[in-house]
C-alpha cells in the first residue's frame, strides 16, 4: 500500500477476505474490510467500497469495535456515501452513552463532526464538534479529518500544523490504522506548504510521494492529482 502498488493489495485483502468468510475468523475480517474499502476509494471504484462499509456497520454497537465504525464512517465520508457516515455516528453515540469514557465521547464526537461536515449547512456546528473531538481524543482519525477540512478551506497554517501531529503518530497508524493514511497526510502537508508559497519544502514533500508510490498509483485520480503538483 506504501509503495502504491494497489491492485496487488486489493488482489491479496480480497484472497484473505474469502478465506476468513469461510473460516469463520472475525477480527482481521474486519480490517481488511476497512482496507478494501479505503483502496478501492483510493482506485477511483468508490462503488465497490460501499458494501464493506455497510457490512462494518452491521457490527454489535459495542466499544470493540469502536475504531472499525470510525473508520468506516470516514470511508463512508470519502465515497460520498452520506447513509453511512450517519449510520456510524448514531451507533458510536448509542456506545458513548452506554459505555462513557474519554475515548468513546472523542470519538463520537469526531464522528459526529464528519457527519456535520458532509452537509451543506453543517459547517459551524462540525467545527465545533471537531474542537471538542479533538480535545478528548486527538488521535490520527479525529486529525485526519481535521486537517482535511483546514485544508480545503485554505487555512495552510493550521493544516500543516496538523499534518507535523500526524506525522508524530506514524507509528499508531502503521500498527492500528490503515497504512495509507500516512501518505494522505503528507498530500495534505505538502499541499498546505504549496498554499503557504514554501516551494522548495513542498517540492521535497512530493518528491518523496511520487518516488515511493508505484507509477501504477499514478494512473488514479489522486496520483495525477499528485502528479499534476509536482511538475508545476
Amino acid at each position: 500500500i506504501l509503495q502504491g502498488r494497489f491492485a496487488q493489495a486489493i488482489d491479496a485483502l480480497e484472497s484473505d477476505l474469502a478465506h476468513d468468510l469461510m473460516s469463520g475468523e472475525q477480527n482481521r475480517r474486519q480490517i481488511r474490510r476497512i482496507w478494501l474499502a479505503y483502496l478501492y476509494w483510493l482506485t477511483d471504484s468508490p462503488h465497490r467500497a460501499v458494501p464493506h462499509v455497510a457490512e462494518i456497520l452491521k457490527l454489535p454497537a459495542v466499544p470493540v469495535y469502536l475504531q472499525q465504525f470510525r473508520e468506516a464512517g470516514l470511508v463512508g465520508l470519502s465515497v460520498g456515501d452520506s447513509g453511512a457516515v450517519e449510520k456510524a455516528a448514531e451507533i458510536l453515540r448509542r456506545i458513548s452513552e452506554k459505555w462513557p469514557s474519554t475515548h468513546s465521547r472523542g470519538a463520537f464526537l469526531h464522528s459526529q463532526g464528519a457527519a456535520l461536515e458532509g452537509r451543506a449547512t453543517g459547517g459551524d456546528a462540525a467545527r465545533e464538534s471537531l474542537v471538542q473531538a479533538r480535545g478528548l481524543w486527538p488521535d490520527p482519525l479525529t486529525l485526519h479529518t481535521v486537517g482535511e477540512i483546514e485544508l480545503r478551506a485554505e487555512r495552510w497554517g493550521a493544516a500543516k500544523a496538523v499534518s507535523e501531529e500526524i506525522e508524530k503518530q506514524r507509528g499508531r497508524i502503521f500498527k492500528h490504522l490503515f497504512p495509507g493514511l500516512f501518505t494522505l497526510n503528507q498530500i495534505r502537508h505538502a499541499k498546505s506548504l504549496a498554499g503557504m508559497s514554501r516551494w522548495s519544502e513542498a517540492l521535497r514533500m512530493y518528491q518523496q510521494i511520487v518516488d515511493n508510490w508505484h507509477a501504477e498509483a499514478m494512473t488514479y485520480r489522486l496520483g495525477r492529482s499528485v502528479r499534476d503538483e509536482y511538475e508545476k
